[in-house]
């Protein structure tokens, strides 16, 4: 096992597991996929020294936590201050701009700023289902034509750069449809420097998710964040004196100077965990990296299988269906411990609250 996944599992606060609430797990993970719903829990149970069933859905509801768009056009949790740091670099290409964009949302650039004045109005009464928008939207003269992005035409293009913009996030789902909720907190600033927080945003991913790889990178900003790479690049020349290289697997990886001593001194840590699809371990670096995703299995992790790892390497998949919990352990890692797989196991009933029939193979 990897002295180096040793490191970042504590930093995950997956082994050791944290006497921590949801919102500092949440700090930890930087961001972890709203959908399914159960992912943010799992992931957060998973961390937690003592489960803390319906954290996060808590902490959505106080505020403490929101969930937005962000990676990849998907919804993603994280907490305010940490939302504005991603969102504030996901505006960098200004793609809400482009017509291509224009065209998926259904909208012209010129109803932009009545449709946010009238948005912000609408929503400071509460959440609004997009079914809601779109009628109220109905019924304003100078705003008509744009039901068909209310309704949620190009992938919500109408509402994403609200998001990233700081004005709206998710609200409370309301009898299974998504509803749209004012920021109540300190939004993100339209003055902010955007290079100053996009060397910030590496910086919290390398205290994160180091040791991290040129592909790590490109992934989690180019990629999911859309910022080019001219402009990463930029912002590591600008960090060169805080960051270091670690040689891995015949790979340079990349990882704070401060935290060198630490990760490279970390003793393997063989510890069995049982993680939900998406969970930020794999999303974070991306299904691609070998260091923790055998690339064989890759496909299984992307197509949103729930997980088992040891030693913070994908060793297997499970997939529950009632009661019937189902753990396949991967041929080429017969040494996962069957008694660490079932510890796990009593430990997700605890968290579900249901006696689960267990299988494991």
């Amino acid at each position: 096992m990897l002295s180096a996944l040793t490191w970042r599992l504590r930093r995950h606060s997956l082994s050791p597991r944290r006497d921590a609430g949801a919102v500092d797990i949440a700090e930890r993970m930087i961001a972890t996929r709203a959908w399914p719903d159960r992912v943010g829990e799992l992931s957060t149970t998973a961390r937690q020294t003592e489960p803390e069933a319906g954290g996060v859905a808590d902490a959505l509801v106080s505020g403490e936590l929101i969930a937005a768009y962000a990676f990849r056009g998907g919804a993603y949790i994280f907490t305010p201050a940490t939302a504005d740091l991603i969102l504030t670099v996901r505006q960098i290409t200004r793609v809400w701009e482009s017509p291509r964009f224009q065209r998926q949302g259904a909208f012209a650039m010129e109803s932009w700023e009545p449709f946010r004045r009238e948005l912000r109005q609408l929503l400071s009464d509460g959440p609004k289902t997009r079914e809601e928008i779109a009628a109220h939207l109905a019924g304003v003269p100078r705003l008509r034509g744009l039901e068909t992005g209310a309704l949620g035409s190009g992938s919500d293009c109408l509402y994403k750069p609200l998001h990233w913009w700081g004005d709206i996030c998710f609200g409370p789902a309301r009898e299974g449809s998504a509803t749209f909720r004012l920021r109540t907190d300190e939004a993100t600033d339209p003055h902010a420097d955007v290079d100053a927080v996009g060397r910030e945003l590496v910086r919290r991913y390398l205290r994160s998710y180091a040791p991290v790889s040129e592909e790590n990178l490109r992934y989690w900003l180019n990629a999911g964040l859309s910022v080019p790479k001219k402009r990463v690049t930029t912002w590591l020349d600008h960090l060169d004196a805080e960051i270091a290289t670690v040689r891995i697997d015949g790979q340079d990886r990349r990882v704070l100077a401060s935290d060198v001593d630490d990760l490279t001194g970390s003793a393997p840590d063989d510890s069995v965990r049982l993680l939900p699809c998406f969970d930020a371990w794999i999303l974070g670096p991306g299904t691609a990296d070998p260091l923790t995703v055998p690339p064989a299995q890759r496909v299984k992790l992307s197509s949103g299988a729930d997980f088992l790892i040891s030693g913070g390497v994908v060793s297997g998949v499970w997939r529950k269906r009632g009661n019937r919990l189902t753990v396949e352990v991967f041929p080429d890692r017969p040494d996962v411990p069957r008694e660490a797989i079932e510890a796990e196991v009593r430990r997700l009933e605890r968290v579900l609250g249901e006696d689960l029939d267990a299988g494991i193979r």
